[in-house]
């Protein structure tokens, strides 16, 4: 299951954040601060359950524009759900995003499944 979300700038973004990868993920991990179920996913080893993307622009825009998404996965649909319903609420009170140097704030979130169709073969 995969979330989309969309971000805004007030102002135009110029320039890239390139080291911003660190400050995702430590911003997805506050989101499950209070969370019993997601707590200490943080502190397992391997395997975290979750990924995300880099921080990208809409097809075929001008990459000063002020909308930014983000696409956050994960095979537990319980984590989709848990980090849209954190998100939904920092949306509605307008709550500020710092990403490394990057002030945003939620324009849209949306959840999506993406069906694989077989027959699923590798290539030769």
């Amino acid at each position: 299951m995969r979330l989309l979300l969309s971000l805004k700038s007030g102002d135009k973004l110029s320039g890239r954040e390139t080291n911003y990868h660190y400050h995702l993920q430590g911003f997805i991990y506050g989101l499950l601060k209070n969370s019993s179920q997601f707590l200490q996913l943080h502190n397992k080893k391997g395997y975290k359950f979750f990924c995300f993307s880099n921080i990208f622009s809409p097809q075929g825009s001008n990459e000063n524009m002020n909308i930014r998404y983000i696409i956050m996965s994960s095979p537990s649909r319980d984590f989709v759900r848990y980090v849209s319903s954190m998100l939904t609420k920092m949306k509605e009170r307008k709550d500020p995003i710092s990403i490394g140097k990057l002030q945003l704030t939620i324009d849209d979130l949306r959840i999506f499944d993406t069906k694989l169709k077989p027959p699923l073969t590798l290539p030769p």
